[in-house]
């Protein structure tokens, strides 16, 4: 094989000629260098490929961490507010079923808003967060519900209890709605 090797001292610019086994020479010692350059490439490659999970865990982490935070944060904030709404309840005197109606997360507003609720539900009536006048009725002694002064009521809501049986009933019912018998 014949290669142009440029001007040397003491030729005449004539190519040099070389055998098969220098081209093999050169060409194996061109890939020696070559393999010697890049011999620690996979080692990189390796620890590339270490240093890019290790990353990735580490973001997966703080992420997972942030997204702790942030729950955590927003729990907190829902708790202050419940308790911001709690307190102006118990500051105006407002019942304790009637808190769900306040919506602020702050204590001035939940305050202003307790106000405002009691004011519409009538907040001078008795068992509506305010006590009863001293001169007014006061709740039975015995601590319970007592019977109406007219006696014979079933629950407050009822007509007055009656007796006859089944055949009393009939005839008021035909009383009432104006029905004959048959029909």
């Amino acid at each position: 094989m014949t290669l142009p090797t440029g001007a040397e001292p003491g030729s005449n610019n004539e190519p040099r000629t070389f055998t098969q086994d220098q081209v093999n020479a050169l060409l194996a010692d061109d890939r020696r260098k070559n393999a010697a350059k890049y011999a620690d490439y996979t080692d990189l490659k390796e620890k590339a490929g270490k240093f890019d999970a290790l990353q990735s865990d580490l973001q997966t982490d703080q992420q997972r961490w942030e997204q702790e935070r942030d729950q955590l944060r927003a729990s907190a904030s829902a708790s202050a507010a419940e308790l911001a709404r709690y307190k102006a309840a118990a500051a105006v005197g407002l019942p304790s079923d009637l808190i769900e109606f306040i919506t602020a997360t702050d204590a001035e507003q939940a305050e202003a808003q307790a106000k405002k609720l009691l004011e519409r539900m009538g907040g001078d009536q008795p068992g509506r967060g305010q006590q009863p006048p001293s001169g007014g009725p006061q709740p039975p002694a015995g601590g319970g519900p007592q019977p109406p002064a007219g006696g014979g009521l079933d629950q407050g809501t009822r007509r007055p209890v009656t007796s006859g049986g089944m055949d009393a009933g009939r005839e008021r019912a035909r009383a009432r709605f104006g029905k004959t018998q048959g029909t």
